[in-house]
């Protein structure tokens, strides 16, 4: 028997960008935090100011916006509750009801092996091409970087729309009133006995899990620690999420047309442990969790259902991992999970040699570092805070020294000339290696 009624998965649907280009320069605009130019907006495109006096296109296969009363207002195709207790989409012109009978399907995973390959192929020859142009290593990085991300999408986007309809016709299910992941093996709809049945059957499916919907209710809580307070029910940190795991919260987060408070956990060291963190929250708890996607990465995002916690808002989880990017099939940078979740995931990522908090890793960094040693060595009594060692302590030894500045700019060297990797695989590799 596959079907599964504790912790489940929920579709996070997120638009794939398939063409970007910059309206002035050809590539990517870089430097200032860019800002949706509203008024631009059509079915297919968003426009974004780049505060450098260039504009950034971003062009979809598929519509990004729909027309109400003559403006054009972010789909959104999050499945909600109705009165009659049937599942219809957010925002959308055209909608999808599904029945209070309604299953969530988790199909077997792609195999990106080849996505892979084909999106560093196409990487490759994009390098080539911006290699004749006159653009720093930076430069370079940050737009072959986000074009492989955007070809990987677009492929993702095929090769799950092609699994999806693979499953749906072989457990006899039409299209009509199905709704079906673009970036995760996931399929929700209505199931009759027979369909559970060979469902249930099938080799490509996974588990099945009954879909139950949120309830909205009035706000219960005005403040970051009455939200807390009401998720934990009172309880230790430890006991809820495991040892060294932190917990926050960020409310009122404007996302498309409604707003959404996130309970945020950090502090993870290996993203392995997310969807054990979120397993013991789940069964430590009387909320019902939903998991966006697979866990597989920081950021993680996750749907919080209770009737214990009354609220207009939608609530939300994410969980981040130290000296992870947020990195899900969806998002590519900073910058747009930013825009698209409406709160900076910075103060929740402890980035190992990023003094300044920047995000970087350079001769800023450096000077920070040797800074705050001169500081420490020449003040009586001083010593280090437990945020200045988890940024400035690079070679773990308890200590912030000349070292540590030595190390951050022996690494950005070695990104600078060709070298790839996270400052934190180059310290477990070339430095604490080293001194074992």
């Amino acid at each position: 028997m596959k079907v599964k009624k504790t912790l489940t998965i929920l579709i996070c649907t997120v638009i794939g960008v398939s063409l970007i280009f910059n309206t002035n320069s050809g590539s990517y605009a870089l430097g200032k935090e860019p800002i949706e130019i509203i008024s631009k907006r059509s079915e297919y495109e968003k426009h974004f100011d780049n505060g450098d006096g260039t504009i950034t296109a971003f062009v979809n296969t598929a519509p990004l916006h729909y027309s109400d009363n003559g403006e054009w207002k972010e789909i959104d195709n999050t499945l909600i509750p109705d009165n009659s207790g049937n599942y219809v989409n957010k925002n959308n012109s055209m909608k999808v009801t599904l029945s209070s009978e309604t299953y969530l399907i988790s199909y077997k995973d792609i195999d990106t092996t080849n996505i892979d390959a084909a999106s560093e192929k196409k990487r490759a020859e994009y390098l080539a091409e911006l290699y004749k142009q006159d653009l720093t290593e930076q430069e370079v990085e940050k737009l072959s970087t986000e074009y492989y991300n955007n070809q990987k999408l677009e492929m993702l986007k095929a090769a799950y729309s092609e699994m999806s309809t693979k499953v749906l016709e072989e457990i006899g299910i039409s299209s009509e009133n199905v709704f079906c992941s673009m970036y995760s093996p996931t399929i929700i709809c209505p199931l009759t006995n027979e369909q559970l049945k060979l469902a249930e059957s099938s080799e490509l499916v996974e588990n099945i899990s009954a879909y139950t919907p949120a309830n909205i209710q009035e706000c219960s809580y005005s403040t970051k620690d009455e939200f807390i307070s009401l998720l934990t029910e009172g309880k230790d940190t430890k006991e809820l999420f495991g040892q060294d795991v932190k917990i926050s919260a960020e409310l009122n987060c404007k996302k498309d047309n409604s707003f959404c408070d996130y309970f945020i956990i950090y502090g993870l060291k290996n993203s392995n442990d997310i969807m054990n963190v979120i397993s013991k929250f789940s069964a430590n708890s009387d909320f019902t969790i939903l998991i966006s996607g697979l866990g597989k990465h920081s950021g993680t995002q996750f749907l919080i259902n209770s009737d214990k916690i009354k609220t207009s808002n939608e609530i939300y989880g994410f969980v981040f991992v130290d000296d992870e990017y947020p990195n899900t099939n969806t998002i590519t940078s900073i910058s747009f999970f930013k825009d698209l979740y409406n709160f900076n995931p910075l103060p929740y990522i402890v980035n190992i040699g990023d003094a300044d908090g920047n995000f970087m890793i350079d001769v800023s960094d450096a000077s920070d570092v040797l800074t705050l040693y001169a500081k420490l060595a020449t003040t009586e009594g001083l010593t280090p805070t437990a945020e200045q060692l988890e940024h400035c302590d690079v070679d773990s030894d308890g200590q912030i020294t000349a070292l540590d500045a030595s190390h951050i700019l022996t690494y950005y060297a070695f990104i600078s000339t060709g070298g790839e990797g996270s400052f934190k695989d180059f310290i477990n590799k070339y430095v604490l290696t080293s001194t074992k």
